[in-house]
């Protein structure tokens, strides 16, 4: 037996689909951003800390 599923319901649930795709995509940049300026700031952090040896 097939379930009818009204017109609403498979709007609504390609919107989740669609807003749930971009909030992945968002994730993703956040912690790509986030892992590069981790990188940066232990490279400063050693560089510092090579010239306070010097």
């Amino acid at each position: 037996m097939a379930k009818v599923i009204s017109e609403f319901m498979l709007k609504k649930r390609k919107r989740s689909e669609e807003g749930t795709l971009v909030k992945k995509e968002v994730a993703k940049a956040v912690a790509k951003k986030k892992s590069a300026d981790q990188r940066l700031i232990f490279k400063s952090a050693e560089q510092y800390a090579k010239e306070y040896e010097s």
